[in-house]
């Protein structure tokens, strides 16, 4: 009895606070017409906080919805909206409120959240007196953290007292996009914010930012389309700092960025630590960084990440920050656009305090759009039911569903198969169901799951799916034998498609996929157009196909037979033409180049005539009568060779000549084009100029990037550096100086060499504009525009390519590995090129050599090996080794390096470029097979496609496996080399030199012509062969 009384004295005591908290809140809200319940959910079915959390004055978001709110009881901004909790106000800002589209947005500062607890708040609305109270400054309160927070919704304001807003660029403006909470920004490269204070100084300096090594906490909503950075600068979300007057940045700088492999990053300058989980593309992330504790601490969707550095190793302390107290604040961008974020961003905030993992798994938990923190409006009366017991639906059928869930505190419809569960909806008292698509019958289960007082209860309902939409039945009908020249269309044969369209199953997918060797292919709807290959062999051509259903796969083979010699394809001279002094011209396959005089007079003439000179020998004339329209049309014919030709192009009125136009210092000879990053560019670091000159090496334009100075116009004698304020005009590289120095001299005629080299690049950013393909913010553009303009598009003869350092990480376009990725870009660019210099011959590639630029981990092996098996691809492609150039290198050759690099691409451009047959090898020695000498496997047997020779320390080089193989000799002859190892191995793979571990002066394998082996990485291990192999 005792019990029992002091139960109802404890509920008595319950009901006189309840009474007195009613009390309180009638006379506060008396003249609202309208009230109700929502609840903070933080037990295992919601939030799923500890019992031990607790958080204070926490920004909860409150998303209403016209599924439980009638907005057309609130006034039409919701200027009446109020929020409180046992009787007391809550302060509040309403983000978005759409009435018309039924949604609204708010936030709402709640004083005090505890794990493992249901917490009432009660919203008040239907006041038609009296204004907004909506007020960022009161809920987002500096004194409690919040140095920044930019909702980017309908305005960019910085929601705080610290009035950080945002403006954009009238040029570059951002671009409002839908986001997790209502409207998003999308940032790029030519979407750029600037954050200041209103009528702040230029330099946008502030002063309310954590400085030193003051705790902080740095958080986004992120959607990014890539992870590429700019200028080398990282893909920032934001952040601020900068180093001290006159040093490096150190660790000046509290950027929050994103690595090339999409892993978030505290952007330091220097250590640079990360997260190590990494971020998909084009998909929404909830993204955190903390600092505290002499250490960062990384989020995502509020869950703890591993901390690691740049070498993947775990991070145990941060060390001593230097953010200076004045700084800059920058948002989506590294300041100025030197790191564009590239994509959406929405609710970002910078905070002066450390966060809790609590805090940060609630932020999440709360902002998701399946969020999980709060309900919805409590509905009224008891009843608990679904409009359906159970279904039986058609694939790719939908249905309408109802509930009612009274006194319900939170509501979830949860899809079940097996053992696997997914959240469709929440807080929805309605939902449409769609079956989708289906292999064949199965049954599901649709659950509505609601939340009482007193616990939840489900209803389930079984649905049957039934099969009923056919997939597409084809079949690939190809020629057994393809020229590789004739265009050859591939369409499928599709046997049910009026099925199909009786069940409106007639929307299909295609997915081309053509391997085996290099081509030239466009899609066009359901058609594959085969343009060119690029070999002979095999080819195989794969589709997927599909409406919607199963993915249906079919694959054909196509025996192709390249001709031994592709005719020259002649330039299409244009309307208006005429010779320039100093012009290069390309001589074609008869030996001779074509000069042309083409346009329409401005005065009457009889004639016009053109005259050509070598030197003042008189040696062509050409004649033509002017009609009616005035047009002209002349040509001559240059023979190539070490001749100046000049030109006179006039009239004649009667027996008189008037001479209107002359052009001077004209040469006709082979047109070559090098193209890649640094290595390419060949400046040598300390910008050493290659002494030679010469009127027979010429060049055109500028490889500048300054958009102002990409479209000079402009021919000279070709230099190896001609930086400053010449602008790179004529600038090949050193190499490119030897090679055609080398060039000049062994075959006589003039060389022009165009070098459209960019450092710094991967081989992403070289593909060509589709859209634009003259686009001279493109490294593609720019050297194609050079080349038109120059008229030597149809010129090019040959390719020179060195390129692949920066993909020897993390590549930005993808989110992966450099080399994962490679030899399909290459293989692209390679098909832009042949469409747009259509009689180039060959192409030439190097394999950069190991750790280059620094580079140590396994993906820089991984994209030598893509290198090295590039040729395979094609049927006119040699790659060079650089590994053993002496002397070497960190990032760049000197300038005897590039010395050596010509002289090995020369005898290769003699052979495959002028016909020369060489008495010896002039190739890198290539690995053809590996395999174990018997069963014992004990042996390595390393076959080379030329003889080779090596010193004993070479045994040292070789991985099995990734380890280091325990070789104790190294013997052979020709080209064969075998491993003796210390016992047998069930290796699976050898690799030759690895990128971390290798030295330039240490022993490697080179050809009888000292030329170094090709490095291989991860070559499977063929088993012993018979004796009969």
């Amino acid at each position: 009895m005792k019990i029992n009384m002091t139960l109802y004295m404890l509920r008595f005591a319950v009901c006189l606070v309840f009474s007195g908290c009613l009390s309180q809140a009638v006379a506060q809200y008396g003249e609202w017409k309208h009230s109700g319940s929502i609840y903070l959910v933080t037990t295992s079915a919601g939030a799923n906080l500890p019992a031990s959390a607790l958080e204070t004055n926490f920004p909860l978001l409150v998303r209403l919805n016209k599924n439980f709110f009638d907005f057309s009881q609130a006034k039409p901004r919701g200027e009446d909206i109020r929020f409180s909790a046992n009787g007391k106000p809550l302060v509040y800002q309403i983000e978005r409120w759409d009435a018309v589209g039924g949604n609204a947005d708010i936030w709402v500062r709640i004083p005090k959240i505890m794990g493992n607890d249901q917490q009432a708040i009660t919203i008040h609305w239907g006041n038609g007196k009296i204004p907004s109270e909506s007020n960022g400054e009161r809920v987002f309160k500096t004194t409690e953290g919040f140095a920044g927070v930019w909702h980017l919704g309908g305005n960019l304001e910085d929601a705080t007292s610290n009035n950080l807003d945002g403006f954009n660029r009238p040029d570059k403006p951002t671009i409002n996009t839908p986001g997790i909470i209502g409207d998003a920004q999308e940032f790029g490269v030519n979407k750029i914010l600037a954050i200041r204070q209103p009528g702040a100084k230029p330099d946008r300096r502030v002063t309310c930012m954590p400085s030193g090594n003051a705790d902080r906490t740095m958080s986004a909503w992120v959607n990014p389309n890539s992870f590429e950075g700019l200028n080398w600068a990282s893909a920032s979300i934001g952040g601020w700092g900068e180093p001290e007057s006159g040093q490096k940045p150190g660790m000046g700088l509290s950027y929050m960025t994103v690595t090339g492999r999409g892993q978030p990053r505290f952007h330091l300058y220097g250590f640079d630590p990360r997260c190590a989980s990494s971020l998909p593309r084009g998909e929404w992330r909830h993204i955190a960084l903390t600092i505290s504790e002499n250490m960062v601490r990384f989020y995502i969707n509020g869950i703890l990440e591993k901390t690691i550095n740049k070498s993947g190793d775990l991070v145990g302390k941060l060390g001593t920050l230097k953010t200076p107290a004045s700084t800059p604040v920058d948002l989506g961008d590294h300041g100025n656009g030197r790191g564009p974020f590239n994509g959406a961003l929405d609710e970002v905030r910078f905070e002066s305090v450390s966060r809790s993992a609590n805090w940060l798994k609630l932020c999440f938990e709360n902002q998701k759009p399946l969020q999980s923190l709060v309900g919805p409006l409590v509905q009224d009366g008891e009843v608990f039911s679904v409009s359906e017991s159970s279904l039986v639906m058609k694939e790719g059928a939908s249905i309408a569903l109802s509930a009612k869930a009274g006194g319900a505190r939170k509501v979830y419809w949860i899809l079940k198969e097996g053992d696997k569960e997914e959240i469709l909806a929440v807080d929805r008292f309605s939902h449409t169901f769609e079956s989708g698509r289906v292999t064949q019958d199965k049954t599901v289960s649709l659950q509505f799951r609601a939340l009482f007082g007193s616990g939840m209860r489900t209803r389930t309902i079984p649905i049957k799916i039934q099969e009923s939409i056919p997939d597409p039945e084809y079949t690939l009908e190809v020629p057994q034998y393809w020229n590789g020249r004739d265009e050859l269309e591939i369409t499928p044969s599709i046997t049910n498609l009026v099925e199909m369209n009786s069940e409106r199953a007639n929307n299909l997918n295609y997915s081309w996929k053509v391997t085996g060797m290099a081509t030239i292919s466009e899609v066009e709807g359901g058609k594959l157009v085969l343009k060119r290959a690029q070999n002979s062999g095999e080819l195989t051509v794969e589709l997927q196909l599909d409406n919607g259903g199963t993915v249906v796969t079919r694959s054909a083979r196509i025996t192709v037979a390249e001709p031994k010699h592709d005719p020259w394809i002649e330039r299409i001279p244009s309307v208006v033409e005429k010779p320039t002094d100093n012009q290069f011209y390309a001589r074609g396959d008869s030996n001779q180049g074509t000069l042309y005089y083409r346009g329409k007079l401005l005065k009457a003439a009889d004639s016009v005539f053109l005259k050509l000179y070598s030197g003042d020998q008189l040696i062509d004339t050409q004649q033509q009568k002017i009609g009616v329209g005035k047009d002209y049309a002349l040509s001559t014919k240059l023979e190539a060779g070490l001749i100046a030709y000049r030109t006179e192009f006039g009239i004649k009125r009667g027996s008189s000549e008037i001479v209107l136009d002359k052009a001077s210092n004209l040469v006709c000879g082979d047109v070559f084009v090098i193209q890649g990053q640094s290595n390419a560019e060949a400046w040598t670091d300390k910008r050493v100029v290659h002494p030679y000159r010469s009127p027979w090496l010429r060049s055109f334009g500028t490889p500048s990037t300054n958009k102002d100075r990409a479209r000079d116009a402009i021919w000279g004698n070709a230099l190896s550096f001609n930086g400053g304020k010449n602008h790179h005009h004529f600038q090949i590289g050193y190499w490119g100086l030897e090679l055609g120095r080398l060039l000049i001299q062994k075959h006589k005629i003039p060389i022009c060499i165009i070098n459209g080299a960019q450092g710094g690049t991967r081989v992403d950013q070289h593909q060509r504009n589709e859209a634009d393909p003259t686009d001279v913010s493109t490294i593609y553009g720019r050297l194609l525009w050079r080349l038109q303009q120059a008229r030597l598009a149809h010129g090019v003869r040959a390719i020179l390519w060195h390129q692949g350092e920066n993909d020897q990480g993390e590549s930005g376009k993808t989110g992966e590995f450099g080399w994962v990725n490679y030899e399909d870009y290459f293989i692209r660019l390679t098909a832009a090129w042949k469409q747009d210099y259509p009689n180039i011959k060959h192409y030439y590639t190097h394999q950069i050599w190991p750790g280059a630029c620094g580079s140590r981990a396994i993906e820089n092996d991984r994209l030598r090996e893509r290198q090295r098996q590039l040729p395979e691809q094609f049927s006119n492609m040699s790659v060079m080794s650089t590994l053993g150039i002496r002397p070497g290198g960190g990032c760049h050759h000197p300038p005897e390096g590039y010395v050596v690099m010509a002289s090995r691409l020369f005898p290769l451009v003699n052979q495959y470029n002028y016909g020369e047959k060489p008495e010896k090898s002039i190739t890198a020695p290539m690995i053809e097979s590996v395999y174990f000498t018997d069963n014992n496997q004990d042996e390595i047997t390393l076959t080379f496609d030329q003889d080779v020779k090596w010193e004993d320390e070479v045994a040292w080089r070789f991985y099995l496996d990734g380890s280091l193989a325990e070789a104790i000799a190294i013997e052979g002859s020709g080209k064969v080399i075998s491993v003796k190892l210390a016992a047998s191995s069930t290796a699976k793979t050898m690799t030759y030199i690895k990128g971390g571990k290798w030295k330039q002066e240490e022993a490697i394998i080179r050809g009888s012509n000292t030329i170094a082996a090709l490095t291989f990485c991860e070559v499977p291990i063929q088993p012993a062969r018979s004796p009969e192999q």
